[in-house]
């Protein structure tokens, strides 16, 4: 095996060419022959030794050699802003996964897709149904699941993780397909999750190694180092599960009239009633899959994390359940008409979103041209990465960040600020330019509306031990691209009967009693 990956870097090398001209590349660690930099590259929380290099380096921009293969990290907003924005006409591109996208069969994912026009087409086709204005399209999906969540909550408080999962995946295969989700067993959800079970096996499985060494593609199962060869294979089978079992049920059900509430793939076929093309079909298809593997881990990463905030801060926790009550009184759940009057508990899901970046490290840009930035080269080809977790942690711009500090979003007479007296969260989090995320309205009014739900029913808690002592969650996360709280124990009880009637209500209002 050692051998065969020795061959692979060392043809890399002989047929990679740089031509910097007249500038320096970027500050970085010491590149070795041949395989530059790749022993330094972090084994985990690569976001924090990247933060932690840049002040090594004192600079916000550090390239990196990855066995032939050129690599940027972005440590500061301003960076970010100006070469993934500004100049995003040659920063748009990804660097693209064999793995997943050759080898595994979720390459009809278009976030991963380079830039160009198969790209463009299926980002169109997205914003023209998910568009910020038609809200619709969501709204209605959460208004039906989170009462659903709450119910469900009431009944199994401890197992709020896999709740927070059951939720997030049925308001996006919901709002996607058509399709009505069980509350438990459903075998829809069953084939959703072991299409994102298996992107993380592949993740796992010699990606890394292969993604460096292209031409590793080609080695054969059996053959020393194939290995990922056989989790490609059965991955191919559970995208085409996803991708086409999930469109095909989806358009029966619309070719029937069953479906009773709007979909993605229902908008997309009512507009097209003069008849399909291959194509188009291919786009809806590619459109719909790609929605439910982009929406469903991440937001539920990030309610994760807030009721990992709402167990450790409980003080943070009373005071945005005073506001609610204030405003919305105790009869019904909140609705996003009531954000404007909640400035306190918006701040907290904006400071949920800064506290513990969910895709710390970002996802990767790839530059289609050379470029010279701050008197350093940028090859054409670089792998440029914007360190989310860096830029929400500055201290000039959150002073004392790693305190979860709503306040910092508000003014002195307890208004939400604005985006030129603090940085915006949202504006790093989701990412930047032309490859910002499409879906991030959805993915905060999902936030926002699951949370403000939650603590108009539940005080939630940290757990006691056997002699009764409060237990501290450690607030520590995992170290993968999705970025997740490690388990933690909490107590999560409603705060009164009529919470729990409330509850109840709304659940048998919405199965027709």
């Amino acid at each position: 095996m050692t051998a065969v990956v020795s061959a692979f870097i060392v043809a890399g090398y002989l047929y990679r060419t740089r031509q910097s001209g007249l500038y320096p590349l970027p500050p970085g660690p010491k590149k070795l022959p041949l395989v530059g930099n790749l022993f330094d590259m972090p084994s985990s929380y690569s976001w924090k030794v990247w933060a932690e290099w840049g002040k090594t380096y004192d600079s916000d921009i550090l390239h990196l050699d990855v066995a032939g293969k050129p690599m940027i990290i972005l440590n500061s907003y301003e960076s970010a802003k100006e070469l993934l924005e500004r100049r995003s006409a040659i920063y748009s591109s990804r660097p693209g996964s064999v793995m997943l996208a050759e080898l595994s069969g979720f390459g009809f994912q278009f976030g991963m897709m380079p830039y160009g026009e198969k790209w463009r087409v299926r980002r169109r086709l997205f914003k023209k149904y998910f568009n910020s204005s038609n809200v619709l399209i969501h709204q209605l999906q959460e208004a039906k699941y989170v009462p659903q969540f709450l119910h469900q909550l009431l009944e199994r408080p401890t197992e709020f993780v896999s709740l927070i999962s059951h939720l997030t995946d049925s308001i996006s295969l919901s709002m996607t397909y058509g399709i009505d989700i069980r509350p438990k067993d459903d075998p829809n959800l069953q084939i959703a999750r072991l299409a994102g079970q298996t992107i993380q096996e592949c993740l796992t499985a010699g990606s890394t190694l292969v993604d460096m060494l292209p031409a590793m593609k080609y080695l054969p199962e059996w053959f020393p180092g194939g290995g990922f060869q056989k989790v490609a294979a059965k991955s191919r089978v559970r995208a085409g599960q996803l991708r086409d079992g999930l469109f095909n049920e989806s358009r029966e059900l619309w070719s029937t009239r069953t479906r009773p509430m709007p979909c993605f793939v229902s908008l997309c076929l009512e507009n097209c009633q003069d008849g399909l093309d291959e194509e188009q079909i291919t786009s809806f298809k590619d459109v719909a899959g790609n929605v439910y593997m982009a929406a469903t881990d991440t937001t539920s990463a990030v309610l994760q994390t807030f009721i990992l905030a709402m167990t450790y801060y409980p003080e943070i926790q009373k005071r945005a359940q005073e506001e609610i009550d204030h405003v919305i009184g105790k009869d019904r759940l909140p609705a996003h008409t009531d954000a404007p009057y909640l400035p306190y508990f918006s701040a907290i899901v904006k400071e949920v979103l800064r506290w513990q970046p969910i895709v710390p490290s970002g996802v990767a840009h790839k530059t289609t041209a050379p470029d010279v930035y701050k008197g350093y080269y940028i090859p054409e080809g670089t792998m440029v990465t914007a360190n989310a977790w860096a830029m929400l942690n500055n201290e000039a711009d959150y002073p004392e960040p790693r305190k979860f500090r709503p306040e910092r979003f508000l003014t002195p007479d307890g208004q939400l600020r604005s985006d030129n007296g603090i940085r915006d969260p949202v504006n790093i989090a989701f990412g930047f330019g032309r490859r910002i995320c499409p879906g991030l309205h959805i993915g905060l009014s999902v936030l926002w509306s699951t949370a403000a739900s939650l603590l108009t029913v539940f005080d939630i808690e940290k757990a006691l031990d056997a002699g009764g002592h409060p237990i501290e969650p450690s607030c520590e996360y995992t170290s993968g691209a999705i970025s997740y709280p490690l388990p933690f124990d909490c107590t999560i009880k409603p705060r009164s009967r009529d919470a729990v009637q409330l509850v109840q209500d709304l659940v048998e209002s919405l199965n027709g009693h």
